[in-house]
């Protein structure tokens, strides 16, 4: 799980550097504690749990679970969200 995490912090930096870089969209992050009824907050882990449910349906109709596969459709995520970017 820690590597999990690792790597998703990694994925995060990297974005936040591209978006400095281009000057085009000025983006901040605030804390906003869990679970305290902040719309914007329920909003998101709402689109969150919908992402994850969209990754399990992947890998389930793939029906491997291996590392491997687990990252590949990591990187076709990101490809996916730089596309839609």
């Amino acid at each position: 799980m820690r590597r999990d995490s690792t790597r998703l912090l990694n994925i995060i930096t990297i974005l936040l550097q591209s978006l400095r870089m281009s000057k085009l969209i000025k983006l901040s992050f605030i804390f906003v504690p869990g679970h305290a009824g902040v719309r914007g907050n329920e909003c998101t882990d709402r689109l969150a749990g919908m992402a994850a449910k969209k990754r399990r349906r992947a890998l389930d109709q793939t029906g491997k679970n291996s590392k491997s596969n687990v990252m590949q459709l990591d990187k076709n995520t990101i490809v996916e969200v730089k596309e839609e970017w």
